[in-house]
Parts: structure tokens; sequence; C-alpha cells
């Protein structure tokens, strides 16, 4: 077995313990991953159906290197992670400070996690990358990475948020945000499909049916309009 540098436990292995009861209290299936890494370190199909208990918790992460794993999905109360994997893409997207105060916003090695959930039932793990943004929907059946764990090349996984509160939203808005952004953003194919309303139109009916303002609109970029493509 590879082993660990010499800095790496002392980086994060005494708050992982903690860190998984936390996720737990905030209605996710947490799971074991392989030190290190960002594979499973056993099978996980049990945890994708029943949350673990917190002396399993225990098992898993006390006095270990273990890195922690969220399950998606229904699971976890239809929870959702929009994993942008470029951060200038993210950047584009979100005002990511205020953002991080209305829903759990996580920076990974290589972009960033804006966790979010549809209360009328989970979202199917996407990819959208073959529409030109770096970006996948995690949800049914998918899990990711969360902080305080870290890689064993040297990324590490950092909350951004002041706590684990995870926003509600509709997952038709979430369609219409990912939409907006194969529109908008300049690394994005040329042609495109667009509703024949407008992305804009729907976020402004969802923002019409509900007087509090939308997560995924209230923390726009205001200057994500001025990026030329």
């Amino acid at each position: 077995m590879k082993q660990l540098p010499s800095d790496f436990d002392a980086t994060l292995r005494p708050g992982r313990f903690a860190a998984a009861c936390a996720y737990l209290g905030a209605g996710f299936s947490v799971f074991r991953l392989s030190p290190g890494s960002k594979l499973p370190a056993t099978k996980w199909r049990n945890s994708q159906v029943t949350r673990p208990t917190t002396p399993l918790l225990e098992s898993w992460f006390a006095k270990t290197e273990n890195n922690v794993g969220l399950v998606l999905g229904s699971v976890s109360g239809n929870a959702l992670a929009l994993d942008f994997d470029d951060r200038d893409l993210a950047r584009f997207a979100f005002d990511l400070g205020r953002l991080a105060q209305e829903t759990f916003v996580q920076e990974t090695p290589r972009g960033y996690h804006v966790l979010l959930r549809t209360p009328r039932g989970p979202m199917a793990t996407t990819t959208h990358r073959s529409h030109g943004i770096p970006l996948d929907v995690k949800g049914e059946g998918g899990y990711i990475i969360a902080a305080p764990s870290a890689l064993l090349h040297g990324g590490t996984y950092k909350s951004l948020s002041p706590g684990l509160r995870v926003a509600a939203v509709d997952a038709r808005e979430v369609g219409a945000f990912i939409a907006w952004l194969e529109s908008e953003w300049p690394g994005a194919r040329a042609a495109r499909r667009r509703c024949d309303r407008g992305v804009q139109g729907v976020f402004e009916d969802f923002e019409a049916r509900d007087a509090r303002p939308s997560v995924l609109k209230l923390a726009s970029n205001p200057t994500r309009r001025s990026v030329q493509k």
C-alpha cells in the first residue's frame, strides 16, 4: 500500500468523525472512502438506501485516515450536487460567497460543489460536458467527497459555508439554470436548443409563484453577463 505523506494525517484526520456525524445530522447518508482517494473503501450499495448509525461512523472514521463520502439522491433527502470542475464557470454563474450563506458550498481540488435538495423527488446523475460546460449533476446513485477529506496528491476539500444548511429548489429550476449556462458560457457549443419562452422567463415564473427569491437567482453573479463570447 502506498505510504501517505507525513503531513497527511495531521491535516484533517481528527475532524473526520465529527464531520461525518454532522453530515449525518444534516440528513446525509455518509460512507467511507479509501485514505487519500475518491474511491469507496468497501461496497457502498447499502449506503444508497440506509443511513448509517453513529457507532458505525465511529468505526469508519475515528482514528482512521478514511475520506468522507456523501451519498446523494433519495436516501439523503433528495440531495444533489452541482459539481463544477472549472472554477471560472462556477464564478461566472454565482457570487460564491453569497451562495455559501444560503446553501452548503465546498471548494474541491478542481472546482466547487454546490449542494441543494429537490423536495418533490430526486434528480438523476447527469453530465453536461458534451454540451460544452464542465459540470456534472450528482444525484440519485451518485456521491461526492466531502470536507475535510484530502487526496493523496495534495488536493483538499474545504467548506465555504458557516454550517450545513442545504437549500430546497425545484428540479425544473435546476434544469433551467443549466440550460442558461449552456446558452451563455463562452466555452459551450455554438449550436444550442432554447425554449421558446427563454431561460430567463423560466426563472421569472418561479419567482412569481414564490415570494422567496430563488437561491439560484439570489446568488447569481451580477457580472456574469458581461463575459464576452
